[in-house]
């Protein structure tokens, strides 16, 4: 929703997703939870090339 605002009203911006380490370092026992943040890194590399060329910025920061 953001992003569709920001684009609509011509302003820059910046998101930023909460991934994990564990997208890149299998855990044993989490295999949902390690999918799932492996899918929010993939969204946040979509992301940033589809919004890039608005003047919005896509990261994702990995807390341990």
């Amino acid at each position: 929703e953001i992003a569709r605002d920001l684009i609509e009203r011509k302003l820059p911006g910046s998101i930023v997703n909460v991934s994990s380490q564990a997208s890149v370092a299998a855990l044993k026992d989490h295999t949902l939870y390690c999918s799932a943040k492996a899918a929010v890194d993939s969204l946040t590399r979509t992301m940033a090339l589809e919004l890039g060329p608005h003047q919005i910025r896509v990261n994702s920061v990995q807390p341990t």
